[in-house]
This record gives structure tokens, C-alpha cells and sequence, in this order.
């Protein structure tokens, strides 16, 4: 990739991490006594995550070039495509959202708009840790942090999905859904900071590599990795989020949406 190519995914990262952070940042104002503002809030934040994921789809056609790795099944496409997948989804769930201030029942089908973007993100950052390009910056330790944050923020989506569908079709279950899910969500986004803590000021070196062990604690739950011999080391060894709102119907908007244009390291 050119210099002037990098200059231009840098500056579009940065404009879509600018566009994600408002978004989250007045979508607050929906649980504040502001009643006047809140419509105003509502709309500003949903523009602001269309805008986010927008800058997100542009900025991933200025990624790297980089062969899949087909053989494993995270390989089924490109880290660029996947990407461009996953903010594509973003943006079909951003104009649901809108749509479902005139049509409230459109705001079920959002949510799961939204995890399937996030289940890409994630799959696309895991196949970045397992197939890292030639990015001189790049640090394995980093993208390990930043894989664990990604699935954090996609369990968040998913738990918020799920109980919104259950609140939906089970009325009478809105208040211990309701409950439930704010426990597991708090619970999820403390983890997920956790780990972008981690990732963004953590003491990271630069390194493709990745140990035995780094790569066995990443697979168990989630992913199945292959076991390498140990006489050929591995070349194997970044985009704050879907944090979904607590499942009411008022309630329109996600907590917060991914700032997954910030993976670039």
C-alpha cells in the first residue's frame, strides 16, 4: 500500500472514530429527564453511527491487499473484505434504526443487523491475529488484546438481541429480561474495556509471532486452532461499540457502537 493510500485510510480512521464516539456519547442523552432533547439526541446519535459505519466501509477498500487464509474457516474471505462486510451490515442497521423511530417492531430486526456486523468484526480480527499482514507496526500481544475485546462487544449485541426477541414475543418477561441482560452486559462491558485498556495503553511490542500458549488460551470457548509442530514456528501469531441498549422498546438506539475503524494497528 502507497503513502498516500495509508494517509487516506488514516484520516478516514479517525474521522470514523470521531463519528462513533459522538453517536455514543449523545445516545446517553436518551436516559437522561431531558425530554425536549431526547428526540433530537435520538436522531443525532443515529446519524452519527450511519456516518460512523459509512467512513468504516470507505476506509476498508484502503486496507492492505492480502491473500485469505482458505484453508482454515475464518478464511473464507480477505481481512479487507470481512471488514467491508461487517460495515456494510452496520450501515443496513443503522437505517432500520431510523426507520424504526416511525416503525418500532423494525427495531428487533436492527439488533440482530447489528451482531451479525459485529460477528464479522470479530472474524475478521481474528483472522488478522491467525494471518497478520506485513504491517511493520503491527504487535501480536496487541491484536490478541483487541480479538478478546471484539468478541466482548459481540456478546454484548448478542445478549441485547436475544433479550429484546424474548421481550418482544414474551411481554410478561420484560422485567426479569430486562434485569438479566443489564447484569450480563454490565458484566460484558467491563471486559470489553478491560481488554481495549489493554490494548490501546498496554506495553505491546512489535511481533508476528505467537506463543503456544497465547494461541491455546484464545481458542477453547470460542475458536478451534490448529496445533503447530514445534520445528516450524509460525508466521501466525485492531475498530468503543455494539453495547445495546437495555432491551425496552423505547429505547432505540444502541448504548454504544463499536469504534472498530480504530483497528489499525
Amino acid at each position: 500500500m502507497d503513502q498516500s493510500s495509508k494517509n487516506m485510510k488514516k484520516r478516514l480512521d479517525t474521522l470514523c472514530g470521531i463519528a462513533f464516539f459522538l453517536a455514543s456519547f449523545s445516545g446517553k442523552v436518551q436516559y437522561l429527564p431531558l425530554t425536549p432533547l431526547t428526540p433530537v439526541a435520538i436522531l443525532f446519535s443515529l446519524l452519527c453511527y450511519l456516518a460512523g459505519y459509512s467512513l468504516w466501509l470507505a476506509s476498508s477498500f484502503f486496507s492492505p491487499d492480502q491473500l485469505p487464509k482458505i484453508e482454515s474457516w475464518y478464511g473464507f474471505a480477505s481481512f479487507k473484505e470481512q471488514c467491508s462486510y461487517a460495515a456494510f451490515l452496520g450501515i443496513i442497521g443503522s437505517l432500520i434504526t431510523l426507520a424504526s423511530l416511525a416503525f418500532p417492531p423494525l427495531s428487533m430486526l436492527a439488533v440482530w443487523t447489528f451482531f451479525a456486523s459485529n460477528t464479522f468484526w470479530s472474524i475478521s480480527e481474528y483472522h488478522k491475529y491467525k494471518n497478520p499482514s506485513e504491517d511493520t507496526t503491527y504487535s501480536a500481544s496487541a491484536q490478541k488484546s483487541f480479538v478478546y475485546y471484539a468478541l466482548s462487544v459481540t456478546l454484548i449485541g448478542f445478549i441485547s438481541a436475544a433479550s429484546l426477541t424474548l421481550i418482544i414475543f414474551f411481554p410478561p418477561l420484560v422485567i426479569p429480561m430486562g434485569v438479566f441482560s443489564m447484569t450480563l452486559n454490565t458484566a460484558a462491558t467491563i471486559t470489553a474495556l478491560t481488554y481495549w485498556y489493554d490494548y490501546t495503553f498496554g506495553n505491546h511490542h512489535e511481533s508476528k509471532s505467537v506463543e503456544t500458549e497465547d494461541v491455546s488460551t484464545l481458542s477453547p470457548a470460542v475458536f478451534e486452532i490448529e496445533r503447530l509442530p514445534k520445528n516450524n514456528p509460525s508466521k501466525e501469531p485492531h475498530h468503543l461499540s455494539s453495547l445495546f441498549h437495555s432491551p425496552k422498546s423505547d429505547k432505540l438506539i444502541p448504548e454504544d457502537q463499536t469504534f472498530s475503524c480504530l483497528s489499525s494497528r
